[in-house]
């Protein structure tokens, strides 16, 4: 009797932590599947506007998509930056370049610079997010099709 009443009690609690264990079991999963590399074309986005549409096979054929990204010299960000961008987050600006490695954030205003601590990357296992300045970058195969499933990596 009192196991059944300290199951109803706890039902909802129960309910929340499974639910919670598939999420946690299904990203890891997904993680696990999601494909590396072999991407066409980084898109950066500050919340759902879309502000630059990188090239990944043909850097000069990137875009700028808004008045509030400028490209800059890429020869003070080393070597491997073919391109390199000046974008205009939501808290402070930032810089993202563009390499044979991929695209990473080289400099943002954002407290914890786990943006700029990625490096280099294309994989969406390793999502470029800067949450401070409502910045991410998903990665496409082609005419936009997204390499992660249908959505952002993480809603901010």
């Amino acid at each position: 009797m009192a196991l059944k009443e300290g199951l109803r009690k706890h039902l909802g609690d129960i309910v929340l932590f499974l639910a919670l264990f598939l999420a946690l079991l299904g990203g890891t999963i997904g993680a696990i599947l999601a494909p590396e590399g072999d991407f066409e074309e980084a898109i950066v986005y500050r919340d759902e506007e879309r502000l630059l549409s990188l090239n990944l096979e043909e850097p000069s054929l990137s875009k700028v998509l808004s008045k509030d990204v400028q490209e800059v010299d890429p020869s003070p960000y080393g070597e491997e930056a073919l391109k390199a961008y000046r974008i205009q987050g939501a808290m402070t600006p930032m810089t993202l370049a563009l390499s044979a490695e991929g695209v990473a954030v080289l400099e943002s205003g954002c407290p914890s610079q786990y943006c700029v601590g990625l490096g280099y990357t294309m994989d969406v296992r390793r999502p470029i997010v800067c949450a401070y300045n409502h910045v991410r970058v998903e990665f496409a195969k082609e005419d936009g099709a997204l390499g992660s499933q249908s959505g952002p990596d993480i809603i901010i």
